[in-house]
């Protein structure tokens, strides 16, 4: 990952001018755009049946989900508790994460992507 990082700076600066009178410095050439490979993507489901719809694309593995629960929460207690119990499940067995943001947002990530925790150490201690 670092080193793809570095040769994506490398090209850029061979691409880059002396900055002109107003301190920037112009691109003199247009650098390829890269494809992403992940998206986030933001759901405000209003009833059950359309988690499915919320799980389906979660499982494709490109997208990282915010799901606004708040209108479920609305309707009812069992709704709620039955659609985080789905999110939980589907999230296992693909081996992504979910986390509960606020009262209102949960998130879904697909595997290999994980949410970090404040009580987990960090990377660089």
């Amino acid at each position: 990952m670092v080193l793809k990082i570095l040769k994506r700076i490398s090209k850029i600066e061979e691409h880059m001018e002396e900055p002109n009178e107003e301190g920037y410095i112009e691109l003199t050439e247009t650098i390829e755009e890269i494809e992403p490979s992940l998206y986030v993507k933001v759901y405000r489901p209003r009833d059950f049946a359309e988690i499915r719809y919320i799980l389906d694309d979660l499982r494709e593995g490109i997208y990282i989900c915010f799901v606004n629960i708040s209108s479920l929460k609305n309707k009812s207690r069992e709704a709620l508790k039955h659609t985080l119990e789905k999110m939980k499940k589907t999230v296992d067995a693909i081996g992504g994460d979910i986390a509960v943001t606020t009262d209102d947002w949960v998130i879904l990530t697909p595997r290999g992507i994980k949410i970090w925790r404040e009580s987990q150490p960090s990377q660089s201690q």
